[in-house]
């Protein structure tokens, strides 16, 4: 079964329904190919993140920046994105992005929230995961794999 976490992050353009089963017949993961990105620094009073081959996370106070990072699909196939925001004050948005600026995930939090989707990607595409923090005080967590 696939497990993720997103906190992005937003509104779906395609969610595809598949069972883990189906997932897992799709192939290569997407991996990270860049990240994170940091708009024009990051703008908050505190601030922790870290992120790996599979995720992405952060903790922060008044958050009011713009973070990315880049997603590689390897091979046409569906990406699971789970995410857990937690929204003390303020709104955090989550985008998806392919390379022409298509969204294919948006979504914008208010207050906490958990759940996990399906995108589809196309091969060899990059894809940018954006967190966008409006003077947010919270976390998340962004977990992805194919």
């Amino acid at each position: 079964m696939i497990k993720a976490i997103l906190f992005i992050v937003t509104a779906v353009l395609t969610t595809v329904t598949a069972t883990a089963q189906q997932t897992a017949q799709l192939s290569p993961r997407a991996t990270i190919t860049t990240g994170p990105v940091y708009a024009d620094g990051v703008d908050a009073q505190d601030w922790e993140a870290a992120t790996g081959q599979t995720f992405a996370k952060a903790k922060y106070e008044a958050y009011n920046s713009e973070t990315s990072i880049k997603l590689l699909g390897n091979k046409t196939n569906l990406l699971a994105l789970t995410y857990d925001v937690n929204v003390k004050e303020g709104e955090l948005e989550i985008i998806v992005m392919d390379a022409n600026g298509r969204v294919v995930f948006q979504k914008s939090f208010t207050k906490d929230e958990k759940s996990e989707m399906h995108l589809a990607l196309a091969e060899n595409q990059e894809y940018d995961v954006v967190f966008v923090g409006r003077n947010v005080t919270g976390s998340y967590l962004c977990k992805w794999s194919s």
